[in-house]
């Protein structure tokens, strides 16, 4: 039983070990790394599967380590075959494409995201809004975290500049938020300025998600 056991770890560890970048010779699990093959046949191809039958080479899916890569002619050492400009011009028209792509299901996922977490502030009674409110807030020094939408207009930006120069709040302006959004989405109107405690949860965890696009989004 234990001899069967160190097979079978044996056989998973083999399974898991890292790739290494021909870029810039970072390892990384297969799934984050792009693969390129030589077919049995000597044809190069991009293997967005990871799976195609040949010899491989891997590279982080960056146009920086790309270039390392086509620099150091390092795809034609790792594949013992010539490797023509126009293939590295083709890997490139695909990581820009895959990048692209992820970016796209990221801010969808940020955008969704935030709008399930102002919605829990509304509910929970934290959230306030509009200029009247957000500057009530302030007024009493309670420290907040103000978002304005991409429309809000000057006028707002100036009534609460004094209080993010004093620093009782911290401004995020969004780029993928308008009034029409807070309107359908959250039902608040049509306002240009939002207010929740900067020390809740909830105002961390928008404020992460915005900046840093910190959440579950893998």
């Amino acid at each position: 039983m234990m001899i069967e056991g160190r097979k079978k770890a044996g056989i998973f560890q083999k399974r898991k070990r890292p790739r290494t970048c021909v870029g810039c010779g970072a390892e990384e699990g297969k799934k984050n790394l792009l693969r390129i093959v030589r077919s049995p046949e000597g044809v190069i191809s991009v293997d967005p599967t990871g799976r195609e039958p040949g010899r491989g080479a891997y590279l982080c899916i960056s146009l920086e380590c790309l270039n390392l890569a086509r620099k150091k002619n390092a795809l034609s050492k790792a594949l013992k075959v010539p490797v023509s400009a126009s293939f590295y011009d083709e890997v490139a028209m695909y990581i820009k494409a895959k990048l692209d792509g992820q970016t796209n299901e990221k801010e969808k996922y940020i955008n969704s995201k935030f709008l399930d977490l102002v919605g829990l502030s509304a509910r929970a009674g934290m959230l306030s809004v509009g200029q009247d409110k957000v500057l009530q807030e302030l007024k009493k020094g309670k420290k907040m975290l103000v978002l304005l939408t991409m429309d809000c207009s000057n006028n707002v930006e100036r009534a609460i500049a004094g209080y993010k120069e004093r620093e009782h709040c911290t401004v995020i302006k969004l780029d993928f938020l308008d009034r029409k959004t807070v309107h359908s989405k959250l039902n608040l109107g049509k306002t240009q300025i939002l207010g929740l405690p900067l020390d809740s949860g909830i105002a961390k965890k928008i404020e992460a998600l915005v900046t840093e696009g910190v959440g579950d989004y893998e």
